[in-house]
């Protein structure tokens, strides 16, 4: 299936295929999508592979001629750089270990977190390796609340790390708790997630592309995913959401992608995982709420006619122009098939 791009001059643009041809190229940020370049009057359109996540070639530079792929060698080589290349960041924790260093972290009343390095001091002598850093004392409710204590990544499209403004958040809190879900999950809304992770009802499990989180919560509540190509980083990472949803009853599914992302390919992410909440539970009620700027709410219906458009604006604490109080209107809304906020 051929899907073509929401932006671009008329007569030229790319198209995304989908679904993505098996054992395709892998980058940093998981496996890449196919993609077709086109040109008004050329013939020969040109196919390739390239980052899910960034759009951008100079925030990732995965791209392989679709007629010139990779050995099989190569894939194999390439998929474990790419992997080591993750574990070597300075927070990271397999899921075998989260859940001790996450007690860890949550019980010591004087743990410091680094802001210039996004990762806790554990070990006594780590803040002599800190000095010129930006050091935060922590305390439970600040580990609790990873988004007070991290800079957002708001550098590039990829990430686009804005998060939801008080307003905002009060709002979709209430509307989770008003409609008595069983379960919540938050994918790239790590906020929302926040507001309900204390043991708080409904249970709610975070799917976010900032791997930065696992220094937060056990793999229980939180996994390192893609929602561009639906892919968990973590080998068993798609077994705790399964363990997660084992007893979903009614659950609400809250997206809130990059702006830059096609519609589509979001969309067909999306559909995998309602089709995952069915495949464990197929009496499941799934109530969307999709977070998109109303200019491509048109897209969102072509993936889904079932979400319509609410009139609540949603803003964000520290987006430039999107906040409250500037004189530009937010034109991002809520995209749902809940009846009651159409």
């Amino acid at each position: 299936m051929h899907i073509k791009a929401e932006h671009g001059k008329e007569g030229t643009g790319v198209e995304v295929i989908l679904p993505t041809p098996p054992n395709p190229p892998h980058c940093v940020h998981g496996p890449a999508l196919l993609f077709e370049r086109f040109a008004q009057g050329d013939d020969e359109h040109k196919k390739f592979f390239a980052c899910s996540a960034f759009r951008n070639r100079k925030d990732c530079s995965l791209y392989v001629l679709f007629d010139k792929p990779w050995s099989k060698a190569k894939l194999t080589e390439r998929l474990g750089i790419f992997q080591e290349e993750r574990k070597k960041r300075k927070w990271y924790v397999s899921n075998a270990d989260k859940s001790a260093r996450v007690q860890t972290i949550r019980t010591s009343g004087k743990m410091q977190f680094c802001q210039t390095c996004s990762t806790f001091l554990v070990e006594p002598d780590e803040p002599a390796f800190h000095s010129d850093h930006n050091l935060i004392k922590t305390n439970y409710k600040s580990v609790t609340n990873p988004s007070t204590l991290m800079n957002a990544l708001t550098s590039n499209e990829g990430n686009a790390q804005y998060l939801f403004s008080p307003d905002t958040t009060n709002f979709i809190t209430k509307l989770i708790t008003g409609n008595k879900f069983s379960h919540l999950l938050c994918v790239g809304t790590p906020r929302i997630h926040e507001m309900f992770s204390g043991g708080k009802k409904p249970k709610t499990m975070l799917l976010d592309l900032d791997d930065r989180f696992v220094q937060f919560y056990p793999p229980t509540v939180f996994q390192h995913f893609n929602m561009c190509s639906n892919f968990f980083f973590e080998e068993d990472g798609e077994s705790y959401l399964r363990m997660f949803l084992k007893k979903s009853k009614r659950v609400a599914l809250i997206l809130d992608p990059p702006f830059g992302a096609l519609a589509r390919v979001i969309g067909n992410s999306l559909e995998k995982l309602k089709a995952l909440v069915k495949e464990i539970n197929p009496d499941a009620e799934i109530v969307v709420y999709w977070i998109f700027p109303y200019f491509l709410s048109k897209h969102v219906a072509e993936v889904d006619p079932t979400l319509k458009m609410s009139h609540f604006m949603v803003e964000y604490e520290n987006h430039p122009v999107f906040k409250k109080g500037n004189s530009t209107k937010s034109p991002v809304r809520i995209h749902t098939n809940q009846p009651c906020l159409r």
